[in-house]
């Protein structure tokens, strides 16, 4: 039978020995690794432990800090041990006469017997707590036990110091510490920080700003796929060893000509598919099926006005007319538009101008925008987009443009510049199906997006 857990039974007149006292740290030193590993299950760096440079020597420092290492007690337990490194080591790391290529700097739990008392005895009468710290050129095998803090490569050349050598912390594992309230805003340093866009950099070094996930290419892995979903090969087998012979009772029974008797009274013995003819009568087909007509009502209409190698400029204050950029047309139906402008503007004045863009549907506005110049002659791209209800009718949509000072130029064209030659206005017309609190959730969803160099094509 396993003796368990044993602690200290404490009574009045108790003779107590040095193996007793040591029973009773061992319970609680024991119960504590015990309870760390089990129910927090971390190891790595939970403060400080920065490895660096003593310039004008060979010599690092480790500031002071906590570790976690996680060990194999003697007994086979699973542990989680403290490390605590009280103060800055300047002393463990003197790397004078380490050769050339990876050092691997590793900090791990170490005890250590010191302050012998005479008045007391000849043994030490405490045990200190002193964590190890290596410079090893080798990779540790558990490096659960023995935490890396950092890896150096020291040069062949003998005449280095240690800040001129880099400090690589890729294997660094920081634990990271997450306060009860925390949230996902960045702002407090105990809580992760907000995801952005650069998170994503590591991703096969893609930045994913802008994902187009019609642009993305390659294949999912089988063995990422779930097995419920059945391979093109199962479903090719199932077909091609499906068959109407009417044998097997799991399979549907052989039709024959026999089946059409009751068809308007005519038996359609040889009936040749390929021969019939006629119309089905609209009365027959269920009312849920689309008509042609019903389809083409909700189909878009798209209208185009694009200028190409055709520079617009204005020095005015007050709004005008963007040549060529107006399109009046008539609606057959009550629609919803969707009209987008989009251009690639320049200004030649200071870095206080700014050049003012707005979307008329007759006189009401449905779309603004504004560029501002950091130097002179800057170039970039405007998107406005502006969405309104329409009723049947005629109607014009232009564009018109100001400028708080110098000259605005849309599209710029000179000859360093012949590939932003254009400037273009789109009008789509959904039906009414398509509702204004549709468009809101449209423009909900892309409020915030970056539509810099955004180019639409006819």
């Amino acid at each position: 039978m396993s003796d368990g857990i044993k602690r200290m039974n404490y009574y009045n007149g108790l003779f107590l020995k040095e193996d007793d006292f040591d029973l009773e740290q061992d319970y609680h030193i024991r119960k504590d690794r015990i309870h760390n590993y089990y129910l927090h299950q971390v190891w790595g760096i939970a403060d400080g432990l920065n490895v660096q440079p003593i310039s004008g020597t060979k010599k690092f420092k480790v500031t002071k800090g906590v570790a976690i290492t996680q060990i194999t007690s003697a007994s086979g337990e699973k542990h989680a041990v403290e490390v605590v490194l009280a103060a800055n080591d300047t002393e463990s790391l003197d790397l004078t006469g380490m050769t050339a290529g990876t050092v691997y700097i590793t900090i791990s739990y170490n005890e250590v017997e010191g302050d012998i008392d005479t008045d007391k005895g000849d043994k030490a009468i405490h045990i200190i707590e002193k964590p190890k710290i290596e410079a090893k050129k080798s990779k540790p095998s558990d490096d659960k036990e023995k935490i890396i803090l950092a890896m150096l490569t020291i040069p062949a050349a003998a005449g280095w110091k240690s800040q001129q050598i880099p400090i690589d912390k890729t294997l660094r594992n920081d634990i990271k510490i997450i306060s009860p309230d925390h949230n996902h805003n960045g702002v407090n340093s105990d809580k992760i920080p907000a995801i952005n866009s650069t998170h994503f950099t590591n991703l096969s070094g893609a930045n994913l700003t802008g994902l187009n996930p019609n642009n993305i290419n390659g294949k999912v892995p089988q063995t990422k796929i779930d097995n419920a979903i059945a391979r093109d090969s199962e479903v090719t087998a199932r077909i091609n060893s499906h068959k109407h012979n009417g044998v097997d009772g799991k399979k549907i029974a052989a039709i024959s000509s026999t089946y059409f008797s009751n068809l308007s009274g005519a038996k359609l013995t040889g009936l040749n598919p390929n021969s019939i003819s006629g119309t089905i009568p609209e009365s027959r087909i269920d009312p849920n099926i689309s008509r042609d007509s019903e389809v083409i009502s909700l189909l878009p209409i798209i209208r185009n006005q694009v200028k190409l190698g055709s520079q617009a400029s204005t020095a005015f204050k007050t709004w005008k007319n963007i040549a060529n950029m107006s399109l009046t047309f008539t609606l057959n139906r009550n629609a919803m538009l969707l009209c987008i402008f989009n251009a690639s503007p320049a200004g030649n004045s200071h870095a206080s101008s700014r050049t003012y863009w707005r979307m008329l549907l007759g006189s009401a506005g449905i779309g603004y925008a504004m560029k501002h110049s950091s130097s002179t002659w800057e170039l970039d791209s405007v998107v406005m987009v502006g969405v309104s209800y329409a009723a049947k009718g005629k109607h014009t949509v232009k564009v018109q443009w100001k400028v708080s000072t110098g000259k605005g130029y849309c599209p710029h064209i000179n000859s360093g510049h012949k590939d932003v030659g254009m400037r273009g206005l789109t009008i789509v017309e959904f039906p009414t199906v398509f509702s204004l609190a549709t468009f809101n959730t449209f423009n909900t969803l892309i409020s915030g997006v970056n539509l810099s160099g955004l180019t639409l094509h006819p």
